[in-house]
Order: structure tokens, then C-alpha cells, then sequence
């Protein structure tokens, strides 16, 4: 049981930081012209969507009690 719970952890971290780092891009679309980084405007398009996931990933830490929230 404490292995699955490690893995859930681990896989809860993983997707977090890869939430953290989108949305972090998303904020930093508007000022990078596409032409030179032609994938980061879809960051900026998903920015909603990322907002949302983070939103229930702070909720899900704040309920598991993680320094993580």
C-alpha cells in the first residue's frame, strides 16, 4: 500500500511541475514573437485550461497536506 501511495506521489509531482512550467510559458508567450518560437503561442492559447489544473492541483495538495501546496 505505502508504495502505491509513492507512486501516486511521485506521478501528483511530475504533473505539477510540468502544470507549474506550461503555465509559466503561457505567461510568457505574449512577449515572444512566434516566429521564433513557433510552439509557445499554444501555451498562451491552453492558459485557461492550465489555470484550471493547477487550480485542483493546489486543492488536491492542500487536502493531502504536502509542502507541496
Amino acid at each position: 500500500m505505502a508504495k502505491k501511495r509513492s507512486k501516486i506521489n511521485f506521478l501528483l509531482k511530475v504533473i505539477s511541475t510540468l502544470s507549474i512550467v506550461s503555465t509559466l510559458l503561457s505567461y510568457l508567450s505574449p512577449y515572444i514573437h512566434p516566429e521564433s518560437l513557433w510552439l509557445l503561442p499554444f501555451f498562451g492559447l491552453s492558459y485557461p485550461i492550465l489555470f484550471f489544473i493547477n487550480i485542483l492541483l493546489t486543492i488536491i495538495w492542500i487536502f493531502k497536506k504536502s509542502k507541496w501546496s
